[in-house]
Order: structure tokens, then sequence, then C-alpha cells
């Protein structure tokens, strides 16, 4: 079995040297037309997967009040950027101030009656249990200020992260609904970050057995030629369910700009850098296949051609890495179009 594989690789190297002949060998014999080579040296390539997707928002949170109350004042609109905590929506607190007003009142007054109190206890007690009921009268007084403080934020309906609008739901002196036991509220905005993106693909499954979760990639947007970002794969699909792409998994890489030019649904190329090598490389150009034998055309000192098998590694669609069967200086024959 050995010596029948043997053999065809010979006869497969033999049948290229005859076509090789037949297309190249009169110019070799010319001696006053040099043969186009190329020097095998060390060259860097860099292996990568290259994949095509579309930016997506990493999420978007719906804001909801966290009180019942008729909208005042909309401070924001749909497609601004917003900061942490921007105030988005003022709801009418009226009541809530008033809250506030009688609350302060009952705590000065237990401020007032404490203060009084070291000098004449009540009735029927003696000083020490007189200061600590009006001590407790004081702190209830205090915890009271602070609900109703609470009360009248509640009434502020403020972004949760920074990010844009994605929609503002609601109108003035339209009346909003907080949580409840049977709801979760009113739905007044939708918000996105606005510097954490998605991009998703699909790769096939031998590039999907090369790549893992938390691998850093490249990533480049058609629409702004000059901007590169910088991110990491987020999610490997665990299953190929797509309808007519059997072998095709969903791939998402997630990155983080500060650019503002970024927007959901521009197209983006992902680049993943699988391998790396700085040894010898010949132009891919040069190759020759036949029967999954490799081959190229080497140049003797007397400038006459000799095929040789070698051994190939990765490549960057323009140079590949030989492992074996060429040494640096070679000089290989260049290919002929």
């Amino acid at each position: 079995m050995q010596k029948k594989k043997t053999n065809c690789r010979h006869r497969a190297v033999g049948v290229f040297v005859a076509i090789w002949w037949i297309f190249l060998g009169p110019a070799c014999a010319q001696p006053d037309k040099e043969v186009p080579y190329s020097t095998v040296a060390t060259h860097k390539i860099t292996y990568q997967i290259v994949a095509h997707g579309a930016v997506e928002a990493s999420g978007n949170l719906a804001l909801r009040p966290r009180a019942n109350g008729e909208v005042i004042a909309i401070h924001a609109r749909r497609g601004d950027s917003v900061k942490n905590g921007a105030l988005i929506a003022s709801l009418d607190d009226g009541r809530q101030q008033q809250d506030l007003r009688e609350a302060k009142l009952e705590h000065e007054i237990a401020k007032l009656q404490l203060a009084t109190g070291h000098d004449q206890p009540r009735a029927g007690m003696n000083s020490l249990e007189s200061i600590e009921i009006l001590e407790r009268r004081l702190d209830l007084a205090a915890l009271k200020v602070e609900r109703m403080e609470a009360h009248i934020r509640d009434c502020e309906i403020r972004a949760p992260i920074a990010g844009k609008l994605l929609s503002v739901n609601m109108d003035v002196h339209q009346f909003v609904f907080g949580p409840s036991p049977f709801s979760a509220g009113s739905t007044v905005a939708e918000i996105i970050e606005d510097s954490d993106y998605l991009v998703t693909f699909m790769l096939d499954e031998v590039s999907v057995a090369r790549i893992a979760n938390g691998q850093v990639c490249s990533i480049r947007f058609d629409a702004i030629p000059s901007l590169k970002a910088t991110g990491g794969i987020d999610y490997i699909g665990p299953v190929s369910r797509e309808p007519g792409k059997q072998g095709q998994f969903p791939v998402s890489v997630r990155f983080n700009t500060a650019s503002q030019l970024i927007k959901p649904g521009m197209s983006a190329k992902v680049e993943i850098v699988i391998g790396v090598s700085d040894g010898l490389a010949v132009p891919i150009s040069s190759i020759h296949y036949s029967n999954d034998i490799s081959t190229v055309l080497v140049l003797d000192a007397s400038g006459v051609a000799h095929a040789r098998e070698v051994t190939l590694g990765i490549d960057d669609m323009e140079y590949v890495e030989v492992s074996s069967g060429l040494k640096e200086g070679d000089r290989i024959v260049a290919n002929q179009h």
C-alpha cells in the first residue's frame, strides 16, 4: 500500500514536470530570456477569519415611572444622547411636596419638644423615660421626611444608563402608571447603550472550530473606513439551526467605542486572527497542486528548474508558509500568467 502511494506521488510529480516543460520549458531553454523567479525568505503571515455582519445595540432598556402621575415636562427627545441619571421627564409632584412640608414641620416640632423635654419631664414620668419617648418621636419624624423626599424623587424619570433614546412614548398632561402587583407600569421611553455594540454573523463549521469565547478581534466599518474598533467574541451558537444553512453557526462579537458615528444597522467587517507565522514563505501563486501534492519549481545554479514537493502551513491569501521542502535563499519560478 505504501509502495502504491509512493508510485502515485512520483507519477503526479512527473505529470506536473511534463506540463511545466510544455509551457515554460522553451522559455528556460533560451539563454537570452530570464525566467521570472522569487527568492524564498522569511515573511510574517497572519491567518485570519473574515466575516461580515451588521452592528446592533447590545440591548435596550424600557423606562418606567416609579409612581403614578401626570407628565408635566419632557426634557429629552427621541434620538438624544443622555448621560447616566439624566432627567428624561417630570411628573406632577404637588401632593408630594405638600406631604414633605408637613413632614418637615413635624420634624421641627419633635426637635423643639426634645430640647424642652430635658427641663420639663412629662407628668407621671421620670426625666429619662420622657427623653426616650421624645427621641423616638424625633427619629420617626426624620424617617418620614426621608420617605417624602423619596416620593418626590419617584416623580422624576431618569436615564438608568448612558445611552441614546430609542423612543419617547409619552406626552405632556398624559397620566402614566408606576409598578403595581398587576403591572410593571407604563413604558414611557426606551434607551440603548451608545457605546456598547454587537456584530452578529454566520460562520461555517470549520471556522467555528477554530475560535473561542473571549477571543480578540478587529472590527471595521464600511461607512467609516478610518475607524477601527477592538472587541471580543461574545457568543458562539451551540447548534446550527438556520433553515437552508446547514453547517453555519451564529457568532456575536461585542465591542465598545466612544465614537458617536457608530449606529445600529451599519455594515461591519470582523477580522479574527487565528495564527501568526514568521517562518519561510512563498507567494501562493507559485504553488502548484496535483492529487493533494504541493510542488514548486526550484531553479538550480545553472538556471534549470526542478520540481520539488513542499509542505505548506497557514496563508494570508498572498503568501503561504512553507514548513519543509525549501530553504532560505532558494529561487522558485514565479507563476506564469
